[in-house]
């Protein structure tokens, strides 16, 4: 019993920071020869299960974490509507169906919170920027004397931080000339 567990959790350990086993391990032998100096007593067993459990909570805590940072990635991949040359194919390949895949390291975790920090940092500066494009069509709007009802259906056809909706709003005609006749 103490071989197959702790060769179970030597490969647990192997996915995540070879540091993480806080327990010196047996021999993963067959050979009676090199096993025969180990403490192999029931005490070392427990422990051993006790390690074991650790480990293996600590790589499902993981996952979950990687699958959770994957998935937030791929829906603001889509709400920001990133074109796919420029997404992570690993994050949307394994992201939910395998996310070990995608390594469960530290170093692969906080990798994986950087990408999806400056996505949520890009989201942020698009909201800035569409906020302060609605501020300002809305000053045009006043000035024009614009209907309640027109700017009502503007807006819900215009909403969102994707690039294409920022970009139909810098561009429109009516916003455009306005600009130009400030200038």
């Amino acid at each position: 019993m103490p071989a197959e567990l702790a060769a179970a959790l030597d490969t647990y350990a192997s996915r995540l920071e070879p540091s993480i086993v806080q327990i010196e391990l047996p021999p993963i032998t067959n050979d009676p020869a090199s096993i025969a100096g180990f403490d192999l007593s029931h005490t070392y067993s427990e422990r051993l299960e006790t390690e074991f459990n650790r480990v293996y909570e600590e790589f499902t805590r993981r996952v979950s974490a990687v699958e959770s940072l994957a998935k937030e990635t791929i829906n603001l991949y889509a709400e920001l509507g990133i074109p796919s040359a420029q997404t992570d194919r690993a994050i949307i390949e394994y992201g939910t169906s395998a996310p070990e895949r995608l390594g469960l390291t530290k170093e692969d975790i906080e990798r994986l919170i950087s990408k999806k920090d400056k996505l949520v940092g890009e989201k942020e500066r698009r909201r800035v920027r569409t906020g302060e494009l609605k501020k300002d069509i809305t000053e045009l709007w006043g000035k024009l004397g614009v209907p309640e009802s027109d700017k009502k259906l503007y807006l819900a056809q215009h909403r969102g931080c994707d690039p294409r909706t920022i970009q139909e709003v810098t561009i429109h005609p009516l916003f455009v000339d306005v600009e130009n006749s400030a200038d």
